[in-house]
């Protein structure tokens, strides 16, 4: 999940302040809702928040330089480094915290190991 210090710099879509929820937060969140029948469903929306990935974790471009932030709805424009190894360390990361903190259908390790990204030999755009 994002580190605090690395997330302070994301913003909303118009350009208002962004946010993020701690572990702690996203699990009362779970809590809350579990008790009222709810089952979360996480999303991780890569294409959408690839940019916002890219400037908080610059390591994760080709060229190591953070993006500007991105305040509108295009997508597609960011790519992650696919030649980079911590690429899919940070894949591996995101979805592995995010089934750990998440009970439900789909969270379990196995079902959670087919997601995960395989390395593959597409070139860094």
């Amino acid at each position: 999940m994002a580190k605090p210090d690395r997330a302070r710099r994301s913003t909303e879509v118009g350009g208002g302040k962004g946010g993020f929820l701690t572990q702690d937060q996203y699990k009362d969140v779970v809590q809350y809702a579990a008790s009222r029948y709810i089952t979360i469903v996480p999303e991780i929306d890569g294409p959408g928040h690839s940019n916002a990935a890219l400037a908080s974790y610059p390591e994760l471009n080709c060229n190591g330089k953070a993006p500007s932030l991105y305040t509108g709805t295009d997508v597609g424009f960011s790519t992650f480094c696919a030649k980079k190894d911590i690429t899919y360390k940070f894949m591996d990361d995101v979805i592995r915290e995010l089934a750990e903190i998440t009970p439900g259908p789909g969270s379990t390790s196995e079902e959670m190991k087919a997601m995960q990204p395989k390395r593959t030999t597409t070139s860094c755009m």
